[in-house]
């Protein structure tokens, strides 16, 4: 027997991140009659129950069919729009000294807490797959 290891296959190169061609897309310009307008009327609880007559205001020809078309939709999968991976939040970073500092506080000190190293909790790729279908996220987004 020979030994020499067998060549590794070559990686497989992928197309860009679905997320990023989204972000590509041009938009068209901002239209005033596909916005509706969300005021409040500054009201209190009880009040807002006597405001709620919006007969009056415009509505945008797009909501007479918004269900139609989020049903149309119900089948793509989020992943291929977003993406599967969620970038790290450190929450010293988040929530740094300047701010605690601003506020007038001091950053509480933790009796006990997580490592925070949670790659041993990860979802492993049937329980992603299994959500997927269960949810009948089937659909990938394309740019089409």
């Amino acid at each position: 027997p020979s030994s020499r290891l067998a060549a590794a296959p070559a990686v497989p190169t992928f197309g860009p991140d679905p997320s990023q061609l989204l972000r590509k897309i041009e938009l068209p310009a901002k239209r005033t009659e596909d916005n509706y307008e969300i005021s409040e009327c500054g009201c209190s609880d009880d009040e807002v129950e006597q405001v709620k007559d919006r007969s009056s205001k415009f509505v945008p020809t797009w909501c007479g069919t918004y269900l139609q078309v989020l049903a149309s939709q119900a089948d793509m999968d989020p992943d291929t729009i977003f993406t599967s991976k969620v970038p790290a939040c450190t929450l010293e970073e988040v929530f740094q000294d300047a701010l605690y500092k601003q506020a007038g506080k001091s950053r509480p000190k933790r009796q006990r807490g997580s490592s925070g190293d949670w790659r041993k909790d990860r979802l492993r790729r049937e329980e992603v797959r299994d959500y997927k279908q269960r949810m009948g996220h089937t659909r990938a987004w394309n740019k089409e």
